[in-house]
């Protein structure tokens, strides 16, 4: 099926089905294949006991984080990332991922800790403290 031949037709996921040729094929390829280095480096950087720039995070995925849509889709591979690690049980994996200038994640770390339950009336500092420990225990016995 090419580009010329798509029709409405979604698979499981609610993605457009993908077949020889399909531009849309290309895109979930690159976003799979980025997803999966920011998540593979997230664990190594884990699994070390260390954290990682953000800007670092950034080179990996090929992205500029200087473009505000840049720096939001940024915020959207490392929310997929902890969905899925969060899905499992485990803890909030982007807690290694900090921005230089405050030593702390950004902004979309605390939101989606917000919007999942895990951060309510505590303290933000705390929080990340607690739960950068926790991603530290976990990974360094898996």
């Amino acid at each position: 099926m090419g580009w010329a031949d798509y029709d409405s037709r979604w698979d499981i996921d609610k993605r457009p089905c993908i077949g020889p040729g399909n531009a849309l094929a290309l895109v979930d390829e690159i976003e799979v294949i980025m997803n999966k280095r920011i998540y593979n480096k997230l664990i190594e950087v884990a699994k070390k006991g260390t954290v990682i720039y953000e800007s670092d995070v950034a080179k990996i995925a090929g992205m500029n984080m200087g473009l505000p849509h840049e720096r939001r889709e940024m915020n959207t591979q490392l929310n997929e990332i902890n969905r899925y690690e969060c899905d499992l049980g485990h803890p909030v994996l982007s807690a290694v991922v900090i921005q230089k200038e405050s030593h702390m994640p950004n902004i979309g770390f605390f939101e989606f800790c917000k919007d999942i339950g895990l951060l309510k009336n505590e303290d933000e500092d705390e929080f990340y403290i607690k739960e950068l420990r926790k991603v530290y225990i976990y990974w360094a016995s898996h």
